[in-house]
């Protein structure tokens, strides 16, 4: 059963996807409900978890491949290891070691093929790791 918003508030902070998307309104939470969607559909091998605060996608060997964050205005699809992701298109922002995002700020702005690309890099990115016997990323906290 996915909680109600007055549920999620009363118990504080959300513990699973579910409490996380049904807290969240507006234009932020459309925006987050068609990029789950849309992450779902192109990666179903992999798990819906709650890490770092947020929705995060776990390929089958553990490997975070993606993560849906909300902020007041906008929705962050973020990469773990995105800052080794091929990315032609030029979507991806951020200058760390690892991560990268791409902000959206409405479900118009989701642009589905350059997603889905990104989407699979991250995949094939995860399987290659996991080939070579490189432990995921960020591995000491799991998802649950």
């Amino acid at each position: 059963m996915v909680p109600t918003t007055r549920q999620t508030r009363r118990s504080g902070k959300p513990k699973t996807a579910d409490e996380y998307f049904v807290g969240q309104t507006g234009v932020v939470r459309d925006t987050l409900i068609a990029l789950r969607s849309l992450v779902k559909a192109t990666l179903p091998k992999a798990t819906e978890g709650f890490k770092w605060g947020a929705p995060v996608y776990i390929d089958p060997h553990g490997y975070p491949l993606c993560y849906l964050f909300g902020l007041r205005d906008h929705v962050n699809l973020g990469f773990p290891s995105g800052a080794q992701l091929e990315d032609p298109r030029g979507l991806l922002e951020g200058s760390g070691k690892q991560g990268r995002h791409i902000k959206f700020f409405e479900p118009g702005d989701i642009r589905k093929t350059a997603l889905r690309e990104l989407l699979r890099g991250a995949a094939r990115l995860a399987r290659r790791q996991a080939k070579a016997g490189i432990p995921p990323c960020h591995s000491r906290r799991g998802a649950q």
